[in-house]
């Protein structure tokens, strides 16, 4: 079984469509039996982690240990022993033929053990509000934002209907001293910053 996977979001207006954070984890696919990669390769759950998932349930989402953990938990569910402990499951949709909404809903009524979790997801009301939160998840340490259309099935396939947002980045500089600006910037200083500094994708300069 093919998950659907996300296309790059192209600025269209995201007005109605269900926003959740992007996040940095491994890709997963519960089966009602074992997990899964989106190459069908079986990841090895421990019995305690599989134990108390629904069986006859198709669920998508990611293993994941936390925000910047990637490498961690990418090590871990390789492993033929690793250790799950830290690792949650984070659902987010279910593999039926229904609307995305329909789907959520199923999800909502799942009796889920505590580390299967379902990824929040919130009503995008205009363009501003796409901007702010992913402003916010960035702030937290996340990788953006996905847009999923509320009324679209699930595809077996990479789809116009699920969008991965990442237009701006974040990093980190140490300033170093200053440069007095000229022209129209006369009176202004600006930041230098320390070799291995790259802009932000958009960033401009006043």
């Amino acid at each position: 079984m093919k998950p659907m996977l996300a296309s790059t979001y192209d600025g269209r207006n995201p007005t109605g469509w269900m926003m959740s954070e992007k996040l940095d984890g491994v890709r997963a696919i519960w089966d009602g039996e074992t997990f899964k990669s989106r190459n069908a390769k079986v990841f090895q759950a421990p019995a305690w982690f599989t134990a108390e998932l629904p069986r006859g349930e198709v669920l998508d989402g990611e293993l994941w240990i936390g925000r910047g953990q990637f490498q961690q938990t990418v090590g871990e569910v390789r492993a033929s022993n690793g250790d799950w402990s830290r690792i949650k499951f984070m659902v987010f949709d279910a593999v039926i033929d229904r609307p995305f909404t329909a789907r959520l809903q199923t999800l909502r009524g799942l009796d889920l053990p505590g580390h299967c979790m379902l990824v929040e997801q919130t009503l995008c009301t205009s363009n501003e509000h796409l901007t702010t939160y992913e402003r916010a998840a960035l702030a937290m340490g996340g990788e953006g934002v996905m847009l999923r259309k509320a009324d679209s099935r699930y595809q077996h396939k990479r789809s116009r209907d699920l969008l991965k947002v990442k237009r701006f980045s974040t990093d980190e500089a140490v300033v170093i001293g200053y440069t007095e600006g000229l022209g129209r910037n006369a009176g202004r200083i600006g930041p230098s910053y320390a070799s291995g500094w790259e802009r932000p994708s958009g960033w401009v300069p006043d």
